[in-house]
């Protein structure tokens, strides 16, 4: 839950600086354009906000299943996965989809973990 606070700080810090507002009023803040752009980054604070993304996204998803008393059946994460794999797989999949990231951001972290790591 840690991880998930610091990383709705952090992106909610990182987005004017970026010259884009977040659109709260929307329903979502980010869109795939935005995470592609931090997922770009490997070695500044926008790498960062791409880690804190797709933890925040993996750790939400299984809460919200776990609360809901339901297996996460949208994506399986292997046991020995990683976060950096998990990052490789949303970054590749925002590169080979560029069609998508006008989805929002969280979308297109569920599309890419289902891709790669179906439920079976």
């Amino acid at each position: 839950m840690k991880r998930l606070v610091l990383a709705v700080i952090l992106l909610l810090n990182i987005s004017p600086a970026l010259g884009e507002p977040a659109k709260l009023g929307t329903g979502r803040i980010y869109d795939g354009n935005v995470l592609h752009k931090f997922c770009q980054d490997n070695k500044g604070s926008l790498k960062l906000a791409c880690t804190g993304y797709v933890i925040g996204v993996i750790d939400t998803t299984k809460a919200m299943f776990t609360v809901m008393k339901q297996n996460n059946n949208y994506f399986c994460l292997p046991s020995n996965a990683n976060i950096e794999q998990a990052i490789d797989v949303v970054k590749k999949w925002l590169i080979e989809n560029p069609s998508a990231r006008h989805e929002p951001a969280t979308s297109n972290v569920w599309e890419a973990l289902a891709k790669a790591w179906p439920c079976k």
